[in-house]
């Protein structure tokens, strides 16, 4: 089978020789954004990878619900990783690198465009602003930003296992697939 033409120039466009690092972040929780238990478990994990020198670091948590109004939601462990990854890279002195945030989930993804990536489409309104408590709009001017669904991964191989890594681990730890009864009455 012959590869598309637009296949082609994804791949030539997010090639990873392109970025000094690429970040992939995952948060999840094994309610989703439903309704709060206290067996509740949430995740969150973020792995980098340096392109040009092959090494990698990565974060990660657990935590259980701590009450029955108190939930760690995956929008509230979506901001953690992309928080926790973001504190990480200043602290190394790379945020003025070209950088490559990759996510599955189309919050993050806009929360990130909305952070770093194209602040001046930040709205005050925003979950984002409520919880990403720093401003980093100016810290990260090279930055770019890769929403990755299920249904578009073929389209990007180069970022396949990254994103697997982060997404084993924030399922495993919220036994999210394992969990038959996501939508409780």
């Amino acid at each position: 089978m012959t590869e598309s033409k637009e296949n082609k120039e994804l791949k030539e466009k997010y090639s990873k020789d392109k970025y000094f690092a690429v970040v992939y972040l995952k948060g999840g929780c094994s309610n989703g954004n439903t309704e709060i238990d206290l067996e509740d478990r949430s995740a969150w994990m973020y792995y980098i990878e340096f392109t040009s020198s092959g090494e990698s670091i990565f974060g990660n948590n657990v935590e259980l619900a701590k009450s029955k109004y108190v939930v760690n939601s995956q929008d509230t462990m979506s901001v953690e990783a992309f928080t926790n990854a973001l504190d990480r890279i200043i602290k190394m002195e790379k945020n003025e690198k070209h950088l490559l945030f990759i996510t599955d989930y189309t919050a993050l993804y806009l929360g990130i465009t909305k952070s770093i990536v194209n602040p001046s489409s930040y709205d005050d309104e925003t979950f984002w602003v409520n919880q990403v408590k720093k401003d980093y709009s100016s810290l990260f001017p090279h930055s770019e930003v890769l929403l990755i669904t299920k249904k578009e991964k073929n389209d990007y191989p180069q970022f396949i296992e990254g994103m697997q890594k982060v997404t084993e681990f924030v399922n495993g730890e919220t036994k999210f697939k394992k969990n038959k009864n996501l939508l409780r009455p």
